[in-house]
């Protein structure tokens, strides 16, 4: 009975010691309070177009016609533990009559040829509107528009987030479209991210972005409590003292 209660003892120990559980690990993070960072981020410009950061937001702007705006992030690592899933957000707007598209996009760092792709379109010739959502991925792709394209004046919260074999866009709380998605996430050691403009008109055209972060939810292992430890210490010291009278009878 004695060598049942401790081998119970050390099983329940052991099982404390050793389990696993989900973390949130922050890989990528800019409120753009501190102004420009160069060591996060490289300016996308053409033309007369610009790139700034200030009173702690980015300001993509574009003057005139065949032009763009933008930053992009330095390739972002991923962690080599079990990734659960990762979770690009921030939030962006254009407060200003929209006559672009203002552009999000999250690309495998090594392979730019796979990535996911938001734009919200619009031209005032009355051509076209629309939102556009595409994923290019190794043997995946698709595509997905609304229209009318709907341009937030305020800051809306935008996030694209992967599971191992999803992708979903969600914007204002709210899902806008999932696709699947085998190899994109699975198959990238690091991303990088781009926010911006581009294409704009004889009216001049602004988008803002702020707040941007990149998590991941990981499998991790526990590390043993004090506790736990002293716990496991007891029990095998109990499985010796027993061991030993077994000896001594």
């Amino acid at each position: 009975m004695k060598k049942i209660i401790v081998f119970g003892f050390l099983l329940v120990s052991f099982l404390i010691a050793s389990q696993a559980q989900a973390a949130v690990v922050t890989l990528f993070e800019d409120d753009f309070s501190g102004g420009f960072d160069s060591a996060k981020w490289s300016k996308v410009e053409t033309n007369t177009a610009t790139a700034t950061v200030t009173g702690g937001e980015l300001d993509c702007y574009l003057p005139n016609m065949a032009s763009s705006a933008g930053l992009l992030s330095v390739p972002i690592n991923l962690p080599s533990c079990e990734i659960l899933n990762v979770t690009v957000s921030g939030k962006f707007m254009s407060p200003y009559l929209p006559t672009a598209g203002i552009t999000m996009t999250m690309s495998n760092a090594a392979n730019s040829t796979k990535y996911v792709h938001t734009e919200h379109g619009y031209w005032i010739d009355g051509y076209s509107s629309g939102f556009d959502i595409s994923l290019v991925d190794s043997g995946v792709s698709g595509s997905y528009t609304v229209l009318p394209a709907v341009f937030p004046e305020d800051y809306t919260d935008f996030s694209f987030y992967f599971t191992e074999d999803t992708w979903e866009y969600w914007e204002d709380g709210s899902l806008v479209k999932a696709f699947s998605s085998t190899t994109l996430q699975s198959s990238a050691d690091a991303f990088t991210l781009q926010f911006g403009v581009y294409d704009g008109s004889l009216n001049y055209q602004h988008a803002y972005f702020d707040d941007i972060k990149m998590v991941a939810e990981v499998r991790d292992t526990v590390v043993p409590e004090p506790v736990t430890m002293s716990l496991m210490g007891l029990g095998l010291l109990g499985f010796g003292v027993t061991k030993r009278k077994r000896r001594n009878s």
